[in-house]
């Protein structure tokens, strides 16, 4: 799950709290918290095999700007 960081008229964010319950109501049992909110960044391959972005990251107060950080998880799926 991703939940984008505070951005004005865009996403007010969770706390952890929060965010523990939606996990809940989506039936998880555990979780891990790789960081908070503005860089986390959920990306897939677009139909062109390139990176396609899908929320809305933000770094240096510019919304859609990813944070460079060294934290990820990457989830690679074969057989379609």
């Amino acid at each position: 799950m991703i939940v984008d960081g505070r951005q004005p008229n865009y996403s007010e964010g969770v706390t952890l709290s929060e965010l523990a319950e939606l996990l809940r109501g989506y039936g998880a049992y555990h979780a891990l918290n790789l960081d908070g909110g503005g860089s986390s960044t959920l990306v897939v391959a677009g139909v062109d095999g390139q990176p396609r972005v899908l929320n809305s990251p933000i770094h240096t107060r510019i919304p859609g700007r990813e944070r460079p950080v060294a934290t990820h998880l990457g989830v690679y799926i074969t057989g379609r």
